[in-house]
């Protein structure tokens, strides 16, 4: 009796060391659970306001780097209404406290974490730590084990993305949209390795949208069979429809440019506003390249400015603006009453421009102005230009002198109090009540001659 009691206890005692064959869960407890900055008190999320503009956010690529400045961010934060974040998976680093804060903050609703950094191949400058480093810099060869659909490369992708998947199960709340783009500003151009390589991301992150960001934006028919959530497009003016994301990501805004990027593309999911802080100061010196983990990532005042940006846009009524239709209306087709002479223009996102001596019509670059014209020197004798709007003047220019930045061609400037961001679609120019009209089919971006 006494052996047989002996025996049940070792039986029992050896079902609480022999380890289970259940897969374990994510492991959560390696990164850190700091709680939000207690020296900042984030305003509380209201349910989102879809009268005023909503979809503003930074595109804050070093906000992996234990350089970042992360205090300074979340102060400049304060005001904003709805947070949106575009950042780059381990380029900067691998330093996730400070999206463990952002992401807990119930203000955050869209959160995209690009995974390689392709513009490195393109300056072969790929870091030890880039998925592209060694052999796959080579732009066709990656292509190449795409198309194929390698199994090498897939478990060389998996191991990478693995940190992050973890930081999503343990972080991500469910008023956040998360959002994975495979390649910043994408090499790749084979239909059928993009069609691996978002299925890769689909797999390891069922709970996200996928994007995709190439360098150079291909046809609607091309997009449609790529099949990503969202394109994403990068610059000053992105020539992207919706489904859509974009970031003025490696031109520097100024002054009324932002808020005018911002009205551009208020038909996308999300507007990400960027400045070479998001960079970590960006490349270096001119002529010079600093690897992106040996920058120094000081903010200066630069983040305040850049959050100050999207409060200013969060107060504007959200114009819900999409691509202009080339057809307009009979009531739009009013504002061509009385128009004498015709002289076209080029106002399509991505068209050809005369960048001579023509006409312009753009917003001020000078904070707190409004839209500029310049007239081309063979439009002589004007004495008003008015903005025509369904038969309606909406807005008169003001005559302001002559622009000498461009070699004395002797250019009229003609302001408005307007900026052209506050425009609507569809409109006409009347110089001297008709006596020359440019029918304009989006004021709100740069308008010129067409490119002969």
């Amino acid at each position: 009796m006494k052996k047989y009691i002996i025996f049940l206890l070792a039986i029992f005692f050896l079902t609480l060391v022999i380890p289970t064959s259940k897969k374990s869960e994510v492991d959560v407890t390696k990164f850190s659970t700091t709680e939000l900055d207690t020296s900042v008190t984030p305003t509380p999320a209201d349910p989102i306001d879809l009268t005023h503009i909503h979809n503003v956010g930074r595109g804050v690529y070093a906000l992996y780097d234990p350089k970042f400045d992360c205090e300074d961010f979340i102060k400049s934060l304060k005001n904003v209404k709805n947070i949106s974040l575009a950042t780059l998976f381990k380029t900067f680093g691998n330093d996730f406290k400070c999206a463990q804060k952002l992401l807990q903050d119930p203000r955050t609703r869209n959160f995209e974490v690009a995974l390689i950094n392709e513009s490195c191949s393109r300056s072969h400058r790929c870091g030890k730590y880039e998925f592209l480093a060694g052999n796959l810099t080579s732009i066709p060869r990656y292509s190449n084990l795409l198309q194929q659909n390698n199994a090498k490369l897939r478990k060389k992708f998996d191991k990478f993305v693995a940190p992050l998947q973890e930081l999503l199960a343990g972080y991500l709340q469910p008023e956040t949209e998360c959002q994975i783009s495979p390649g910043l500003e994408s090499n790749v151009t084979n239909i059928h390795a993009i069609r691996h390589l978002l299925q890769w991301v689909r797999e390891d992150f069922p709970q996200c949208k996928v994007v995709w960001n190439p360098l150079t934006i291909p046809k609607a028919k091309v997009i449609a069979l790529i099949g990503a959530d969202y394109i994403e497009g990068h610059g000053n003016v992105p020539p992207v429809s919706a489904p859509c994301i974009v970031n003025n990501d490696g031109t520097i805004l100024a002054g009324n440019q932002f808020q005018s990027f911002i009205n551009s593309y208020q038909y996308c999911k999300v507007v990400n506003i960027w400045g070479l802080v998001d960079n970590c100061g960006g490349t270096g010196s001119p002529g010079s390249f600093t690897d992106p983990r040996a920058r120094s990532c000081d903010p200066g005042s630069m983040n305040h400015e850049l959050s100050s940006e999207i409060v200013e846009a969060e107060k504007r009524p959200n114009p819900n603006q999409a691509p202009p239709s080339a057809v307009w209306t009979d009531k739009e087709n009013l504002s061509l009453v009385g128009c004498v002479k015709f002289k076209k223009v080029c106002d399509e996102v991505g068209s050809a421009h005369n960048s001579g001596d023509g006409f312009l019509l753009k917003q001020s670059d000078i904070s707190g102005r409004g839209a500029v014209i310049l007239l081309p020197p063979t439009d002589k004798g004007i004495s008003s230009i008015r903005m025509v709007h369904n038969g309606k003047v909406i807005d008169n220019f003001t005559q302001d002198g002559i622009f000498l930045e461009d070699g004395f061609k002797n250019r009229e400037i003609w302001r408005s109090s307007i900026p052209s961001y506050e425009y609507p679609i569809h409109v006409v120019l009347k110089e001297n009540n008709g006596a020359i009209c440019r029918i304009v089919q989006d004021p709100r971006q740069r308008v010129e001659d067409c490119k002969k």
